[in-house]
């Protein structure tokens, strides 16, 4: 292991960028709800660009008809039994899906009590938007279509909403057809105009059967800001689907991006997101070992899959993704949850960004100096802002109170995006990129073993990243820039790469004038003894975005 003394250059040509924190409780258990009780429970969670987040929680409020509360910002914008603006007479009987986009607007599907024939009904914030009974304006259903049902609903920062939902179209079989609409919406979430996108009895492009129902799980669609959706279709006998739009990606029984072992379940199993520029994300399970099974993909191409290791877990391998939403920013990072088989059972899950760890069992401490022992993988346990920055999620800490946290990942050390994978790898395996400590950074999968690691630093990304570099024929893709006065630091591994993560402590100074300041990272393996066959002179690893905090 290399460690690396950064010169005084390195401390005045870095560029200024927002500071990081730990995790930080916004609601807990105990947590005084003022006028209903303690909070006993926390059921749901979202956050917006600004860091402005909502929580669903139960209280020990004597009467379950009342118990339940939405806290936005700190403050209950929402709870059971209480009236809403409309329709008249109406109250909350239960909440269901909740979202929220950039700007900390909400959509939001709630059930109702104390209106006859309205059971359930869409909102923006507080304002109604569809409710159940209403006649649809969809130019696509036949008149006195009108709404049922609602499953699930998403808003992006166009001011549209997507529902997945049922609507009753009397010129279509049965008395309630699936559908995927959106509804755009004016900036105070005044309805403007619906739009079915896909309906029950549709034909999609790649098949030969109609689909007969959507996903139902909140997890099985996601929307973006361009209005496209990424969702599951179900075929009587074709089985399951992955569509972007109307672009097939993936089906029960098609080839997946493992060899030879075709999707087995895109079912129970699957889980989606989409970003802003259309990059995608989803799970689902191919054939084969099961302990090998589950498979995340991204844009086409595998991401992670059960069995593989991790420069942060090796030599342990990841076993279980749980039942845990994955979530891909518009920087086309990914954050997902994963288990490994370590035995200590206390160290071994954690929320990862691409392949770094940023929130991990029995090593993350939170701003009370509590460790985190143990997070929730399940449908809404976690969520992260569209543009990366905030994350907040569910966990119990070490003194067995659970706890929503906030976390401002900006200081985070992120994988710098990529047009072209490069072959080998550059990852955070250790510490924090913070003034007076240490980060650990591993390189791996050179050409052969006995080829040379190079690690540099810079102050600026290669023009024109993002979301590219510059291209290397034959080389991979320059993420850092090289022009004078970068790079301000170029180290050489001593020592050969034998198979094995190559591993650099690197310390930082204790300057407070390198707060907030970023810095670029990525390595080079050198054939310099011919070593690989074929020949391979050059091989670039992935970069990383580091922010120095305090």
């Amino acid at each position: 292991m290399k460690r690396l003394a950064l010169p005084a250059a390195f401390s005045v040509c870095l560029a200024a960028g927002a500071s990081a924190q730990v995790p930080a409780p916004v609601v807990q258990q105990g947590h005084d709800v003022p006028g209903i009780g303690k909070v006993i429970r926390i059921d749901r969670v979202a956050v917006g660009d600004s860091g402005d987040w909502i929580v669903e929680a139960a209280t020990d409020f004597p009467d379950t008809t009342r118990n339940s509360v939405l806290i936005q910002n700190g403050v209950v914008v929402a709870r059971e039994g209480d009236p809403v603006t409309a329709p008249a007479g109406a109250t909350i009987f239960e909440f269901d899906a909740m979202n929220m986009n950039g700007s900390g607007n909400g959509c939001r599907n709630l059930h109702l009590d104390g209106a006859p024939g309205v059971e359930q009904a869409l909102y923006f914030n507080s304002k109604l938007v569809v409710q159940e009974g209403t006649v649809s304006i969809a130019p696509q259903l036949s008149p006195g279509s009108t709404w049922y049902r609602f499953w699930d609903v998403k808003i992006n920062n166009q001011n549209q909403a997507l529902a997945r939902c049922e609507i009753d179209d009397p010129a279509l079989p049965g008395n309630r057809n699936g559908m995927l609409v959106v509804l755009d919406l004016q900036l105070d979430g005044t309805l403007i105009a619906e739009n079915v996108l896909y309906k029950q009895g549709d034909l999609l492009p790649g098949q030969t059967e109609t689909l007969i129902d959507f996903g139902l799980n909140p997890l099985k669609c996601a929307f973006n800001d361009a209005g496209s959706v990424l969702f599951q279709p179900r075929f009587p006998s074709a089985g399951r689907a992955v569509y972007l739009d109307s672009l097939l990606l993936a089906q029960e029984g098609s080839p997946s991006p493992i060899p030879g072992r075709p999707w087995a379940n895109l079912g129970y199993s699957l889980r989606t997101d989409l970003n802003a520029a259309g990059e995608y994300v989803f799970m689902g399970v191919v054939t084969g070992e099961t302990t090998t099974g589950w498979v995340i993909v991204k844009n086409g191409a595998k991401f992670q899959q059960l069995g593989d290791s991790l420069p942060a877990i090796a030599p342990h391998k990841l076993t279980n993704f749980g039942q845990s939403p994955i979530r891909i920013d518009d920087a086309g990072n990914v954050l997902w949850y994963g288990e490994w088989n370590d035995p200590d059972p206390v160290a071994d899950a954690a929320l990862f960004l691409n392949s770094t760890p940023v929130v991990e069992e029995g090593v993350t401490v939170d701003v009370d100096g509590f460790a985190i022992t143990n997070l929730v993988e399940l449908v809404e346990g976690y969520d992260l802002s569209d543009n990366g920055r905030f994350l907040i999620f569910e966990a119990k800490r070490f003194d067995g109170v659970w706890a929503a946290y906030l976390l401002d990942l900006s200081g985070k050390i992120a994988p710098m995006s990529e047009c072209t994978a490069n072959l080998a790898s550059l990852a955070h395996t250790g510490g924090d990129a913070a003034v007076g400590g240490k980060v650990r950074l591993s390189m791996d999968s050179g050409q052969a073993p006995g080829v040379f690691a190079f690690l540099a630093f810079a102050a600026q990304p290669a023009p024109p990243w993002p979301p590219c570099g510059v291209a290397l024929p034959g080389i991979g893709e320059l993420l850092i820039a090289v022009s004078p006065p970068n790079p301000v630091l170029l180290a050489s591994g001593a020592q050969p790469w034998t198979a094995d993560p190559l591993s650099f402590d690197q310390g930082i100074p204790a300057d407070p004038t390198l707060i907030n300041a970023k810095v670029y990272a990525q390595g080079l393996f050198a054939d310099v003894g011919g070593v690989g066959s074929p020949a391979e002179p050059f091989r670039l690893t992935g970069g990383l975005e580091m922010e120095i905090v305090p």
